[in-house]
């Protein structure tokens, strides 16, 4: 017996001395900061334009006939007139009715065209937080140091940096040797919409035969890598995005009064669900991007962390239960279940004859969005519930990290932010670039902007702004970007 106990002592300490080698050996390749071109942006004009694309109230709703299509208008007459460069030299057209798309002709029609995205559209100020807005939501205020208003993180700011890097290109003489596309959007915060002018745009150009090599989009950021806990900055480029579907679930009963309630109404089996789904979530997984993202941002952590990532082999189903804990790793594994809008009864006295309750599930790579109506019906158990798609979309597919096009972009981020860790990265919210898969495996998404941790609560909420320094390196960057890939 004895024998056995040194024998599986040994094997325990050979297996920790094997984990402690890989934890050190799991460090970061050495990556000297590229030397940038010399790249010239006019700041003062860029701040100005993004003020007054702000104060354009390009509000994207789910019925299009509740839209000022007005502003739209108002939007690309301004492109028009402040960009005369472009007006010039590229082609432009209008595409499902508001979306826009602009060809820049390159000197090699042989090479595979690359194509900048952007959207126009914002979402609304939630009524009644108007009040709480240090600066008009619309105003565009520029204080010196931020331009303030809904648009300028999502993403106003992204489509003046294009507009301004192709403006300041033209204006140098620069000729691509492929073909550039903008393609900007009318409706990316419309979910799943009808009449999707991103779906529009890639269809046109898939009609028309056009050879995409690569698709950059919003996603990822220059962020502080205390985010997943290390020290300095970390660009995180989007590879892949989860799915998304807005699905409501009914409850049909007899209405009445409510001095006379029955048993198990419509609103209790409604609330029966949510709670269900709430404790039966989807089962947690490690996708490959995830496991490539940390496979880069774990050398770069302390120790006791990386001792973790270096050995997934072992350790995959620990470093899975502490992702759990926190709502931002644990959107990275797993489809997420979020009840977020509920009707029942008119009054408080009437017993609703139908109570429903509308689900967001944002669905990982693996699932689609048929498995989210086989989770609801085995875990609610309840085969009366009514279920409805409201609005949805697959996952994306994962592009590539050992791309040229990846590379390309992580060289012009480095160009431009210095030697920083750039990692691949699932993205839990939605844009438009998924629609492109039908022109090209390559599509990595990537806001060029530096973030703070309180900018990323500002999206989508109060007090949206960004830093004048940031918009300057934005254009920096997908100027670089530009030349790198283009000539």
């Amino acid at each position: 017996m004895m024998i056995f106990a040194y024998m599986a002592a040994g094997a325990i300490l050979l297996l920790l001395a094997v984990m402690i080698i890989r934890a050190v050996l799991f460090k970061p390749s050495a990556a000297a900061a590229e030397q940038p071109d010399d790249i010239r942006v006019d700041t003062e004009a860029a701040s100005k334009h993004l003020s007054d694309l702000v104060q354009f109230k390009t509000i994207s709703r789910p019925n299009p006939d509740d839209v000022d299509w007005r502003e739209f208008d108002r939007l690309q007459k301004y492109l028009d007139d402040n960009y005369p460069l472009i007006r010039k030299s590229l082609k432009k057209e209008v595409i499902a009715g508001h979306s826009l798309l602009f060809c820049w002709k390159g000197k090699n029609p042989g090479r595979e065209a690359l194509a900048l995205l952007s959207h126009m559209d914002v979402v609304p100020v939630m009524p009644g937080t108007e009040a709480d807005w240090e600066h008009d939501a619309f105003s565009g205020d520029n204080d010196g140091e931020f331009i303030w208003g809904r648009g300028t993180l999502d993403m106003k700011g992204h489509l003046v940096s294009v507009m301004e890097s192709v403006e300041g290109l033209l204006r140098q003489g620069f000729e691509p040797e492929c073909d550039i596309y903008l393609c900007f959007g009318h409706n990316e915060e419309v979910v799943g919409s009808s009449g999707g002018g991103a779906k529009a745009i890639a269809e046109t150009l898939k009609a028309r035969g056009v050879k995409i090599g690569c698709v950059l989009d919003e996603g990822g950021a220059i962020v502080p890598g205390a985010m997943v806990g290390i020290g300095g900055r970390l660009a995180t480029i989007g590879i892949a995005e989860k799915g998304y579907a807005d699905i409501r679930i009914t409850a049909a009963h007899i209405g009445g009064h409510s001095s006379q309630p029955p048993r198990n109404s419509g609103l209790v089996q409604i609330a029966d669900a949510v709670v269900k789904l709430e404790k039966r979530q989807f089962m947690k997984r490690m996708t490959t991007t995830v496991s490539q993202m940390f496979g880069i941002v774990g050398r770069y952590m302390s120790f006791g962390k990386r001792l973790l990532f270096a050995n997934m082999w072992l350790a995959k189903p620990l470093v899975l239960s502490i992702f759990t804990k926190m709502p931002a790793t644990n959107a990275m594994i797993r489809t997420t279940t979020a009840p977020t809008m509920t009707e029942g009864s008119p009054a408080a006295n009437v017993l609703p004859q139908t109570g429903n309750v509308t689900v967001n599930f944002r669905v990982l790579q693996g699932e689609k969005i048929q498995d989210v109506f086989d989770h609801i019906r085995q875990v609610t158990g309840n085969s009366n519930l009514k279920l409805e798609l409201l609005r949805g979309k697959e996952p994306s597919a994962v592009s590539p990290t050992d791309s040229r096009e990846y590379a390309v972009l992580s060289k012009s981020i480095r160009q431009i932010f210095g030697a920083i860790p750039v990692a691949p990265y699932l993205m839990v919210g939605g844009t438009d670039s998924c629609f492109y898969e039908i022109l090209t495996a390559s599509i990595y998404c990537i806001s060029p902007f530096e973030f703070e941790l309180e900018d990323l609560k500002r999206i989508h909420g109060t007090n949206e702004k960004i830093k004048i320094g940031s918009l300057e390196k934005g254009i920096k960057l997908i100027t670089q970007f530009i030349l790198n890939y283009c000539r």
